[in-house]
């Protein structure tokens, strides 16, 4: 499948119990990055510390629950497990900012972590021809994920 030549958007909601499977499924976003694009979704990944994201130590202690690792980081061939998103980055897609948290989960006491695994994505030949008003995060409550708005002016 090849990129459209005027504009690819691309909604995703990769793996949230495989990392590997999550690896694999960003790389059929890479391709379009090299055209005009937008690319949103529940990537099930933040970015990594070099883009923005958070500190990525190798330990993750006080970052998330020994007992979820294996479902939220990759293993040790992709160090803190940012290997999906820093795939896509190294593509070209750019993050137009650093957002707070925008998931945290019902239960407190088992899944008391908030993380940023939702992301709207640039291509850069987009960042070309458009300014970033705003991007934010709206807070709701009752929900496991927060919308995150992107607002643009051409």
């Amino acid at each position: 499948m090849r990129p459209h030549k005027w504009f690819s958007f691309l909604n995703a909601h990769l793996s949230y119990v495989h990392p590997p499977a999550r690896a694999h499924e960003a790389s059929f976003m890479t391709e379009y990055a090299g055209g005009l694009g937008l690319a949103a979704g529940d990537m099930n990944t933040s970015l990594p510390e070099w883009a923005g994201g958070p500190p990525d130590p190798g330990s993750w202690d006080g970052v998330l629950p020994r007992n979820l690792r294996s479902r939220h980081l990759a293993p040790p061939a992709a160090p803190g497990g940012f290997e999906p998103s820093a795939k896509l980055l190294r593509a070209g897609w750019r993050s137009p900012g650093v957002l707070p948290p925008t998931a945290g989960h019902w239960d407190p006491v088992n899944e008391p972590h908030h993380h940023t695994p939702d992301h709207i994505l640039l291509s850069e030949p987009l960042l070309d021809r458009v300014r970033v008003l705003d991007y934010r995060v709206i807070d709701v409550p009752y929900s496991d994920h927060k919308p995150v708005v992107l607002d643009l002016d051409t």
